[in-house]
């Protein structure tokens, strides 16, 4: 799963979730993660997606969070 900074701030109109920590390479930056991350929602989208809802693969999805994802990764 890889968003660039652009699907990001395209979701971010799409979704009115106009958080800098998602949108402001600035604000990101003065942050622990140092760069823009990406919005959970879309990750989860993305996997959703991914499944195209076949959950009779064993995917299963939790409300957990491991670990963020920044942008290009």
């Amino acid at each position: 799963m890889r968003f660039s900074f652009e699907d990001v701030q395209s979701f971010a109109r799409w979704s009115g979730d106009h958080n800098p920590l998602h949108v402001s390479e600035q604000f990101a930056r003065r942050t622990h993660f140092g760069q823009p991350i990406v919005h959970g929602v879309l990750t989860v989208l993305d996997a959703l997606r991914a499944t195209r809802g076949d959950t009779g693969t064993g995917a299963t999805l939790t409300d957990q969070q491991v670990a963020s994802l920044q942008c290009g990764d």
